[in-house]
Protein backbone atom coordinates (compact mmCIF):
# COMPACT_ATOMS: atom_id res chain seq x y z
CA UNK A 1 0.00 0.00 0.00
CA UNK A 2 1.12 3.07 -1.10
CA UNK A 3 -0.35 6.65 0.02
CA UNK A 4 1.20 10.62 0.23
CA UNK A 5 1.53 10.95 4.03
CA UNK A 6 1.81 14.45 4.22
CA UNK A 7 1.41 17.29 1.73
CA UNK A 8 5.02 17.77 0.55
CA UNK A 9 6.69 14.60 1.57
CA UNK A 10 7.76 11.75 -0.54
CA UNK A 11 4.96 8.78 -0.51
CA UNK A 12 5.03 6.46 2.45
CA UNK A 13 5.02 2.46 2.13
CA UNK A 14 2.97 0.57 4.70
CA UNK A 15 3.82 -2.82 5.26
CA UNK A 16 3.99 -6.08 7.60
CA UNK A 17 6.75 -5.22 10.87
CA UNK A 18 9.23 -7.61 10.04
CA UNK A 19 11.58 -9.04 12.40
CA UNK A 20 14.65 -6.83 10.54
CA UNK A 21 12.89 -3.71 10.78
CA UNK A 22 12.64 -4.37 14.86
CA UNK A 23 16.56 -2.40 15.33
CA UNK A 24 14.93 0.88 13.72
CA UNK A 25 11.62 0.35 15.31
CA UNK A 26 13.23 0.56 18.53
CA UNK A 27 15.70 3.94 17.67
CA UNK A 28 12.31 5.42 17.03
CA UNK A 29 10.42 4.70 20.02
CA UNK A 30 13.55 5.87 21.80
CA UNK A 31 13.52 9.27 20.45
CA UNK A 32 9.83 9.61 22.19
CA UNK A 33 12.09 8.60 25.34
CA UNK A 34 10.05 5.25 25.45
CA UNK A 35 11.45 2.68 27.32
CA UNK A 36 10.94 -0.12 25.05
CA UNK A 37 14.36 -2.16 24.47
CA UNK A 38 15.13 -4.52 21.12
CA UNK A 39 13.40 -7.10 23.49
CA UNK A 40 10.17 -5.45 24.12
CA UNK A 41 9.01 -5.11 20.80
CA UNK A 42 10.51 -8.82 19.50
CA UNK A 43 8.19 -10.10 22.60
CA UNK A 44 5.09 -7.64 21.05
CA UNK A 45 5.66 -8.62 17.32
CA UNK A 46 5.39 -12.23 18.70
CA UNK A 47 1.90 -11.75 20.46
CA UNK A 48 0.45 -9.68 17.57
CA UNK A 49 1.43 -8.18 14.51
CA UNK A 50 2.13 -5.06 12.97
CA UNK A 51 2.76 -2.34 10.38
CA UNK A 52 5.61 -0.67 8.89
CA UNK A 53 5.65 2.30 7.07
CA UNK A 54 8.77 3.39 5.25
CA UNK A 55 9.93 6.34 3.39
CA UNK A 56 12.78 6.09 0.57
CA UNK A 57 13.72 2.91 2.11
CA UNK A 58 13.80 4.66 6.11
CA UNK A 59 11.36 3.48 8.69
CA UNK A 60 9.57 6.42 9.21
CA UNK A 61 6.39 4.88 11.62
CA UNK A 62 5.06 1.69 13.57
CA UNK A 63 1.84 0.42 14.60
CA UNK A 64 1.07 -2.96 16.37
CA UNK A 65 -2.35 -4.95 17.26
CA UNK A 66 -3.07 -7.52 19.49
CA UNK A 67 -6.26 -9.75 19.26
CA UNK A 68 -8.01 -9.83 22.88
CA UNK A 69 -10.33 -12.58 21.56
CA UNK A 70 -13.58 -12.82 20.09
CA UNK A 71 -14.65 -9.09 19.27
CA UNK A 72 -12.19 -7.19 20.84
CA UNK A 73 -8.81 -6.19 20.52
CA UNK A 74 -5.61 -3.34 21.37
CA UNK A 75 -3.52 -1.05 19.68
CA UNK A 76 -0.12 0.36 20.36
CA UNK A 77 3.50 1.16 19.39
CA UNK A 78 1.51 3.72 17.12
CA UNK A 79 5.10 6.10 16.04
CA UNK A 80 5.06 8.53 13.15
CA UNK A 81 7.86 10.43 12.34
CA UNK A 82 9.13 10.70 16.08
CA UNK A 83 10.39 13.34 17.89
CA UNK A 84 7.55 15.14 16.14
CA UNK A 85 4.22 14.21 15.24
CA UNK A 86 3.42 13.03 11.75
CA UNK A 87 -0.52 13.19 12.11
CA UNK A 88 -1.54 12.46 8.22
CA UNK A 89 1.08 9.03 8.84
CA UNK A 90 -0.66 8.11 11.85
CA UNK A 91 -3.59 7.82 10.08
CA UNK A 92 -2.79 6.04 7.75
CA UNK A 93 -1.39 3.46 9.84
CA UNK A 94 -4.43 3.69 12.09
CA UNK A 95 -6.45 2.90 9.02
CA UNK A 96 -4.75 0.00 7.62
CA UNK A 97 -4.33 -1.19 11.67
CA UNK A 98 -8.20 -1.39 12.23
CA UNK A 99 -9.00 -2.88 8.76
CA UNK A 100 -6.67 -5.67 9.52
CA UNK A 101 -7.59 -6.34 12.92
CA UNK A 102 -11.38 -6.39 12.18
CA UNK A 103 -12.64 -6.69 15.75
CA UNK A 104 -15.85 -4.48 16.45
CA UNK A 105 -13.98 -3.16 19.94
CA UNK A 106 -10.65 -1.59 19.94
CA UNK A 107 -8.35 -0.41 23.10
CA UNK A 108 -5.72 2.07 22.64
CA UNK A 109 -4.19 4.22 25.49
CA UNK A 110 -3.50 8.05 23.38
CA UNK A 111 -1.02 10.23 24.06
CA UNK A 112 -1.89 14.23 23.79
CA UNK A 113 -0.40 13.80 20.56
CA UNK A 114 -2.81 11.15 19.35
CA UNK A 115 -5.73 12.25 21.06
CA UNK A 116 -7.34 14.21 18.82
CA UNK A 117 -6.53 11.49 15.64
CA UNK A 118 -8.15 8.65 17.94
CA UNK A 119 -11.31 10.77 18.48
CA UNK A 120 -11.53 11.91 14.78
CA UNK A 121 -11.34 7.93 14.28
CA UNK A 122 -14.39 7.32 16.58
CA UNK A 123 -12.46 6.43 19.37
CA UNK A 124 -13.82 7.40 22.29
CA UNK A 125 -12.12 8.36 25.90
CA UNK A 126 -13.09 5.80 28.89
CA UNK A 127 -10.33 6.85 31.67
CA UNK A 128 -6.75 8.40 32.54
CA UNK A 129 -3.85 6.39 32.23
CA UNK A 130 -0.39 8.25 34.22
CA UNK A 131 2.45 6.10 33.48
CA UNK A 132 6.00 6.99 35.22
CA UNK A 133 9.13 5.44 34.40
CA UNK A 134 12.47 5.80 35.79
CA UNK A 135 15.91 3.91 37.63
CA UNK A 136 15.40 2.12 40.73
CA UNK A 137 18.24 1.38 42.42
CA UNK A 138 18.31 -0.02 45.86
CA UNK A 139 14.57 -0.41 47.04
CA UNK A 140 14.10 -2.47 50.66
CA UNK A 141 11.67 -5.17 50.65
CA UNK A 142 8.41 -3.97 52.36
CA UNK A 143 7.13 -6.14 55.35
CA UNK A 144 3.84 -8.17 54.35
CA UNK A 145 0.82 -8.16 56.32
CA UNK A 146 0.60 -11.25 58.40
CA UNK A 147 -0.80 -14.27 56.21
CA UNK A 148 0.33 -12.05 53.05
CA UNK A 149 3.19 -13.79 51.16
CA UNK A 150 4.49 -12.94 47.84
CA UNK A 151 6.19 -15.47 45.12
CA UNK A 152 6.97 -15.76 41.33
CA UNK A 153 4.14 -17.32 39.49
CA UNK A 154 3.94 -20.54 38.03
CA UNK A 155 1.99 -22.76 35.20
CA UNK A 156 -0.31 -23.72 37.81
CA UNK A 157 -1.61 -20.46 39.02
CA UNK A 158 -2.61 -19.17 35.09
CA UNK A 159 -6.54 -20.55 35.69
CA UNK A 160 -6.57 -18.00 38.97
CA UNK A 161 -4.82 -15.29 36.92
CA UNK A 162 -7.10 -15.52 34.32
CA UNK A 163 -10.17 -15.35 35.83
CA UNK A 164 -8.33 -11.98 37.62
CA UNK A 165 -7.92 -10.83 34.30
CA UNK A 166 -11.28 -11.46 32.80
CA UNK A 167 -12.76 -9.57 36.10
CA UNK A 168 -10.92 -6.81 36.25
CA UNK A 169 -11.37 -6.42 32.38
CA UNK A 170 -14.35 -7.81 31.29
CA UNK A 171 -12.88 -8.99 28.14
CA UNK A 172 -11.97 -12.46 27.42
CA UNK A 173 -8.59 -13.90 28.20
CA UNK A 174 -6.30 -13.49 24.74
CA UNK A 175 -4.33 -16.87 24.26
CA UNK A 176 -1.21 -15.46 24.54
CA UNK A 177 -1.69 -14.15 27.88
CA UNK A 178 0.48 -17.23 29.43
CA UNK A 179 3.65 -16.11 27.68
CA UNK A 180 3.62 -12.58 30.06
CA UNK A 181 2.33 -14.71 33.12
CA UNK A 182 5.85 -16.84 32.51
CA UNK A 183 7.90 -13.98 32.09
CA UNK A 184 11.02 -13.78 34.02
CA UNK A 185 10.09 -11.32 36.47
CA UNK A 186 5.98 -12.62 37.40
CA UNK A 187 4.68 -12.34 40.88
CA UNK A 188 1.88 -13.37 42.47
CA UNK A 189 0.46 -11.48 46.26
CA UNK A 190 -1.83 -13.78 48.11
CA UNK A 191 -3.55 -13.21 51.53
CA UNK A 192 -4.88 -16.23 53.39
CA UNK A 193 -4.63 -18.35 50.59
CA UNK A 194 -6.85 -15.97 48.02
CA UNK A 195 -5.22 -14.36 45.28
CA UNK A 196 -4.90 -9.99 45.74
CA UNK A 197 -2.82 -9.64 42.58
CA UNK A 198 -0.39 -10.08 39.90
CA UNK A 199 2.48 -8.34 38.41
CA UNK A 200 4.63 -9.29 35.35
CA UNK A 201 7.69 -6.56 34.90
CA UNK A 202 11.09 -6.78 32.96
CA UNK A 203 13.86 -4.84 33.04
CA UNK A 204 13.92 -1.13 31.11
CA UNK A 205 16.21 1.74 30.45
CA UNK A 206 15.13 5.17 29.21
CA UNK A 207 16.56 6.62 26.43
CA UNK A 208 18.60 9.16 27.02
Amino acid sequence: MTTTARSGTPAATLRPLAPEDLPAAQRLSARMRWPHRLEDWAFLRRLGEGLAAERGGRLVGTAMGWSLGAGFARIGMVLAEPPGYDAALARLLMQALVARLERPGILLNATPAGLPLYTALGFAPTGVVRQYQGASFSIGLVPLPPSHRLRPIGRRDHPALAALDAAATGLPVPRWSGRCWTAPRAWRWTAQGRWRASRCCAASARAR
